[in-house]
Order: C-alpha cells, then sequence, then structure tokens
C-alpha cells in the first residue's frame, strides 16, 4: 500500500492514473450564521424597547431571505428555523415555528406595533415620528458575512426599514455587545 497526499491523489486522477470520482463536500457538515438584536440600548430607549419586543423580531425574522443567503455559499446550505441542524437527527426536532420568507406577515407584525406610515426618506415611523432603522454590524474581513448582512439590510430597506449594513474588526464588534 503507498499513501499519497491529497494533491498528489488528485493529480493521479486527472492524469487517468487511479479511478475515482471525486465529490467535493460529499460528506454532511454543519455551520450556523445567524444575526441578533442588541437588547442592552440604555443609551436609546427606543430601540432597546424595540429590540425587546418579539414581534419585532418575528418581523425581522419573516424579512430575511434564507433561501437567498444559501446561494453564498453555491447551494450547499438550507435555511435554518433553530440552533440544531437537521443533520444532527438526534436532537433535532420540526416542532419550532419556521419564520420563513414572509413580507406581508412581517409587515403586519410592524404594523401591530404602530408602524403604519413611512416619512419623507421612505422609512416606516410609529405616531411619534420615530423611524425604524439600525445597523446590522458582523466582522469586516468575512466576506461570507459581509454578503449576509448586505442581503438582509437589502431586503429590509426593501420594505421600508432603514438597515444599514457595517463591517467591524472583530474587537470592535465585540466591544459593542
Amino acid at each position: 500500500v503507498l499513501w499519497i497526499g491529497v494533491v498528489e491523489q488528485l493529480d493521479a486522477v486527472e492524469q487517468g492514473d487511479i479511478d475515482a470520482t471525486v465529490l467535493q463536500n460529499a460528506a454532511q457538515q454543519t455551520t450556523n450564521s445567524f444575526y441578533m438584536f442588541n437588547w442592552n440600548k440604555a443609551d436609546d430607549p427606543f430601540k432597546e424597547k424595540l429590540f425587546r419586543d418579539k414581534r419585532f423580531r418575528q418581523a425581522m425574522s419573516y424579512l430575511t431571505d434564507r433561501d437567498s443567503i444559501t446561494e453564498i455559499v453555491d447551494g450547499f446550505g438550507a435555511p435554518a428555523f433553530g440552533p440544531v441542524s437537521p443533520v444532527y437527527e438526534q436532537w433535532y426536532t420540526e416542532d419550532q415555528p419556521a419564520y420563513t420568507f414572509d413580507p406581508d406577515k412581517a409587515l403586519a407584525l410592524l404594523a401591530e406595533m404602530g408602524f403604519t406610515e413611512k416619512n419623507g426618506d421612505g422609512w416606516l415611523v410609529d405616531a411619534e415620528g420615530n423611524e425604524l432603522g439600525f445597523t446590522l454590524a458582523s466582522i469586516s474581513s468575512n466576506d461570507e458575512a459581509m454578503q449576509v448582512i448586505q442581503i438582509v439590510t437589502d431586503t429590509m430597506r426593501e420594505y421600508g426599514i432603514n438597515a444599514e449594513p457595517v463591517g467591524l474588526e472583530f474587537s470592535v464588534l465585540v466591544d459593542q455587545l
């Protein structure tokens, strides 16, 4: 038996010295990406109240187009609706809410919260004129994460939420938590 490295094996397959079928990422793997809202916004009571409202978080989940996000990884992914991947069958359950992309449900939840009008810039506002807007930050050196927050904020902006993507160095991001 002769053991050769991966590069040598691939070269041998390409040259026809070894009959093989190369399957990229054939083994099931899992990783989760998520975003969260910092509830500790004592310096901004409007956002603190907003982020702590379950309807707001549900609305943002309904505005998250998970199918578009999976395209970033060339289709080697599936939308997740909880912290455990279906790959882990022994711990996974389908008995959890699945907030699929549904802008109508999102807007209905926001309307329940009082966001029924738009200001002159086209952003949703409540009766007191508070604009529905925030920044969504990620690690600037992580290209995939930056693509994800761009997709998320673009969609939110399309539906009247002034969401801005921001890339930060890891240490700066952690300091803001």
